[in-house]
């Protein structure tokens, strides 16, 4: 698969994303005009909701794919996005009850949030002196996020696991934060002069440019039938 492709990918996730929270916003014009709200008006807004939110994670993970042409992690996401989805729909609607299922799917969705934050992550480009950064936040990411999961199936809260993930969270969200603010950085300050650096900007370029060829190619081939019709 190539750059444009990853690209139509998150345009995809845009599509669906942008129709779920039409229709949700529809579907609460209805009810609220209509007066009529109860268990089933709630679950269908609740499954625009999830759409939308599995769609923003999608959009995350297309991203990295389209502008890195890294694979492994993102599509990870997605898959682990589209079960999540999956699972609490069916959850809501089936009333499944048990204490297994619910468990599995809050472990699903939060590694699925993990593996969409570590691709919003990845977009950011580091020198390699400051690459560091961006590996210790992947780490936090997902230290806090099994933390999470361990948590839930094992049905664990005590004072020491909530100090635990307090701090990892603490961390995590000072490291995501420092990640971007350290590449507006980069992108503000000279040419990168590292060869490492230079490489990494002409692949960029490289996929952009492809990108955009592919877009002319596109644009052109749904112009040539309108202007064939038109002669």
């Amino acid at each position: 698969m190539s750059g444009p492709r990853f690209a139509g990918i998150t345009r995809w996730f845009l599509y669906l994303l942008i129709g779920s929270i039409g229709l949700g916003a529809l579907l609460a014009i209805v009810i609220v005009l209509a007066g009529n709200w109860g268990w089933v008006e709630t679950r269908i807004l609740m499954t625009t909701g999830v759409v939308a939110a599995a769609s923003v994670f999608g959009m995350a993970c297309g991203a990295a794919m389209s502008r890195l042409g890294s694979r492994v992690v993102p599509l990870i996401g997605i898959g682990l996005a589209g079960v999540a989805a999956a699972l609490l729909i069916a959850g809501m609607w089936a009333e499944f009850g048990g204490n297994t299922y619910w468990k599995v799917t809050a472990s699903v969705s939060i590694l699925a949030v993990a593996f969409a934050h570590t691709s919003l992550l990845s977009l950011a480009r580091l020198q390699s002196s400051l690459r560091w950064i961006q590996y210790l936040a992947y780490g936090l990411v997902f230290l806090f996020a099994l933390t999470v999961v361990g948590m839930i199936v094992t049905e664990t809260a005590n004072d020491g696991v909530v100090r635990f993930l307090a701090v990892v969270g603490i961390l995590d969200g000072a490291f995501s934060l420092l990640v971007p603010v350290v590449h507006f950085l980069n992108r503000r300050s000279a040419q990168p002069t590292d060869v490492a650096a230079i490489e990494a900007e002409i692949d960029r370029l490289r996929t952009r440019i492809a990108e955009l060829e592919a877009a002319r190619t596109a644009a052109g081939a749904d112009a040539a039938p309108t202007e064939r019709a038109t002669a």
